[in-house]
């Protein structure tokens, strides 16, 4: 399908006038049975806020994002006020007005998507609202480099200045394990309960897909009611411009904006969190509670590198203290092997005396 020549002419329109406004509509959905806990995902705890908290704060933060909403489960409102915005409206200050009143999704990742996008486009001031850039994002995936925000703008950007082309744009990164085609079930902790290895699938044109990802709110609200009139499913929204035949850009993602769903994942991010929190905290210049929180944690992670170094000069002293024991040990045992042949040399002298003096 071809994007319909009233949103062309409407995009046309936005390439020339520069939109200001632009989007991040943060999906919260998702279980967190396979993390063990009985909440949605985007709610449980990493290192200090509910893993929807951290995009959050990034994208908030990011001078082009003008726009900040978020899809919550149903029934998960309240909590969302609680447990999520007000800490939020706390440590943003001005920047919380950025934050719209949350959507209830839907029970599929699409639904929720499609909700989004809508509640967007009536919030739009901008009389080319159809244009208007977004960024659709998984809260699932806490870390969001600002670079890579800022790349997918401007490349979306660049896209629909240049002419008809481009609709989308995502981030990806390379595929570095062998893959393969198996014909059975495997369990979540890695076991093989029954099935065998088909084929190896060649990786060299395979990349994996991340979040957020740029598109423009008519184009994408156009390609999800198509899909609602089709009945056709996605597990990700460029999925549907690729349907509709509308070409989709790749830049490169970052593998810190790695998807949480199992326990290993979100021990492993706390634990990169706790090391380089400068690599993952969003900042904002005048924020000092942040910038407070950001000194503790490196504050923290100083101290252990400063007690490892204490501990190192501590064995050396050690260990040179015991050479100079091993040392003055030897030495006394030559100083006394020098006295037994001294000792040795004058008995012998006091025997040859005494011969001859007979």
């Amino acid at each position: 399908m071809m994007v319909s020549k009233r949103i062309r002419k409407r995009i046309d329109g936005a390439a020339r006038s520069r939109v200001p406004q632009c989007w991040a509509i943060i999906l919260a959905g998702g279980s967190g049975k396979r993390l063990g806990m009985d909440r949605p995902k985007a709610f449980v705890p990493l290192a200090g806020r509910p893993l929807l908290a951290w995009s959050m704060l990034t994208f908030a933060r990011h001078k082009a994002i003008t726009d900040v909403l978020v899809v919550v489960p149903s029934g998960w409102r309240e909590e969302y006020s609680r447990s999520v915005l007000h800490p939020l409206e706390k440590e943003l200050g001005d920047l919380a007005v950025k934050i719209r009143e949350p959507v209830t999704g839907g029970r599929r990742r699409q639904e929720s998507a499609q909700a989004g996008i809508e509640a967007a486009l009536n919030q739009t001031r901008d009389k080319y609202a159809e244009e208007t850039p977004i960024l659709i994002h998984d809260a699932a995936r806490p870390i969001v480099r600002s670079e890579v925000i800022s790349e997918l703008l401007a490349s979306l950007d660049t896209a629909y200045q240049s002419g008809p082309g481009v609709a989308g744009v995502v981030p990806v990164l390379s595929m570095a394990d062998t893959l393969k085609t198996v014909k059975g079930e495997i369990e979540v902790v890695g076991e093989l309960t029954s099935g065998q290895v088909l084929r190896t699938v060649p990786r060299d044109d395979l990349w994996r897909v991340q979040t957020p990802q740029a598109f423009r709110l008519g184009p994408a609200l156009e390609a999800h009611q198509h899909a609602v009139v089709a009945d056709y499913h996605v597990t990700d929204d460029a999925m549907l411009f690729e349907w509709m035949g509308w070409p989709v850009k790749a830049i490169a993602g970052s593998p810190l904006t790695m998807k949480i769903t199992h326990p290993e994942e979100l021990s492993l991010l706390e634990g990169w969190l706790s090391i380089r929190p400068e690599t993952s905290m969003p900042r904002r210049h005048g924020d000092r509670r942040h910038r407070a929180a950001s000194r503790e944690v490196a504050t923290a992670g100083m101290a252990r590198t400063s007690a490892g170094r204490v501990m190192t000069v501590r064995q050396r002293a050690a260990k040179a203290a015991g050479r100079q024991t091993r040392t003055d040990a030897r030495q006394t045992r030559i100083g006394g092997q020098r006295l037994q042949v001294g000792a040795k040399q004058a008995r012998t002298a006091r025997r040859q005396g005494k011969a001859t003096a007979r």
